[in-house]
């Protein structure tokens, strides 16, 4: 449901997802104490790292009081969008971003992105609702958004199959730690690097919403063997292992 992941909002890297193919839950920006991002993807193109950082306000918010004058929350919820690009402005901190989510990609060119999850997109269709002219207030609306800002109502999320296996990490003082596995996800060699750094998704596994227990059962023991597979790069790895797909 998460925007971003693959180009799918025009920004975003459209080679997909780096960092293990997952989501990563309120990343911590070192420096920045407050108002961290709800979620992050870190996306790639062939030239580009482009973390995407989303911000998710919830669906009631009003992007216009009556009067055509912007709400305080809006202004509030689109200044974090600010606050973040302001601290990858600093060279220092790109550099710790480098470390802390995508040391593989040094010579990247780093093009962060922002997202906002805001309110309904009825505020700006209903005839006769909080506003006289809609259609004025739409052509209002867009001119919000900032460069490499996209803001977007809470109707526009919807789910995306290309990343269905992607995995959610939450940031802890010790680095990152997996959270939770989506319904969709299934096993199969995409898992070899997550189950390489993240060797025990027991908990993560309990924490899964929609799962049996023999769907938990059986993707822990196929999780194990992906752990344990190594890479073909390294010249072990029998590549008929790679064609078998797990369900």
């Amino acid at each position: 449901m998460l925007p971003g992941a693959d180009g799918n909002v025009a920004i975003g890297g459209n080679h997909g997802t780096v960092s293990y193919d997952a989501a990563i839950s309120q990343p911590r920006f070192i420096g920045l104490k407050t108002r961290v991002p709800d979620f992050m993807w870190v996306t790639k193109s062939s030239v580009t790292l482009e973390p995407v950082c989303i911000e998710i306000e919830r669906a009631n918010k009003f992007w216009f009081n009556p009067d055509g004058q912007q709400t305080a929350q809006l202004t509030e919820a689109h200044g974090q969008l600010g606050q973040w690009s302001a601290w990858f402005a600093v060279p220092e901190n790109q550099l710790l971003f480098r470390r802390t989510f995508a040391d593989n990609f040094p010579d990247h060119k780093l093009l962060p992105a922002y997202v906002l999850g805001y309110g309904r997109r009825s505020e700006f269709t209903e005839a006769g609702g909080r506003h006289a002219d809609p259609g004025y207030m739409r052509m209002k609306r867009a001119e919000i958004a900032k460069v490499r800002e996209t803001l977007m109502s809470l109707d526009s999320f919807e789910p995306n199959w290309k990343v269905r296996h992607a995995a959610t990490l939450k940031m802890r003082d010790s680095g990152l730690e997996l959270w939770a596995l989506p319904r969709t996800f299934t096993t199969g060699p995409h898992m070899r690097g997550l189950a390489a750094k993240f060797t025990d998704p027991a908990e993560a596994l309990a924490r899964s919403q929609g799962w049996t227990d023999e769907r938990r059962e059986y993707v822990a023991k196929r999780w194990a063997f992906w752990r344990d597979v190594p890479s073909p790069s390294d010249g072990m790895t029998d590549m008929n292992v790679f064609s078998t797909y797990d369900e």
